[in-house]
């Protein structure tokens, strides 16, 4: 598949956020919204990646470096492109920018009862973290824009 992969630019939310939708992804998060996202890559720009085929964007994966390991969010490939190994490619390209930065590790959530997708995290290597809760607090309500 010829797709190349870069930095996540502004210019890309409105089509990034449709494949989130598309792909199942949940984003309701204020994170996730076109001034939330601006905040995130402005923080992480080398982390935050997307994956280009003909013009168009086919794929994400948004990496967020919390001063310790890069946490990845919404790793998304268009259902059309998968089961081609762009996911596998995107995940590559992450480890490899947070090795090239000094980075010991990545860390990342799956939903409850996704178990197609930990089982492609574990094919990658990834292990489950016994004992953990996840937890969150909401400081601002939610708002997408």
């Amino acid at each position: 598949m010829d797709v190349t992969i870069r930095q996540y630019r502004g210019e890309d939310y409105d089509a990034v956020r449709a494949l989130w939708v598309v792909c199942g992804l949940e984003v309701d998060d204020p994170a996730d919204s076109r001034r939330g996202m601006a905040r995130f890559r402005a923080r992480n720009p080398e982390f935050c990646l997307v994956a280009e085929k003909e013009g168009l964007i086919c794929g994400t994966v948004m990496g967020g470096f919390d001063g310790r390991r890069v946490w990845i969010h919404h790793l998304a490939v268009a259902p059309e492109c998968q089961s081609r190994g762009l996911g596998r490619r995107l995940m590559a390209e992450l480890a490899q920018r947070a090795l090239a930065a000094g980075i010991p590790g990545l860390n990342l959530l799956v939903a409850e009862g996704n178990q197609e997708v930990v089982a492609f995290y574990r094919h990658l290597g990834y292990e489950e973290l016994e004992g953990l809760t996840p937890m969150r607090k909401w400081l601002v309500e939610a708002h997408v824009d």
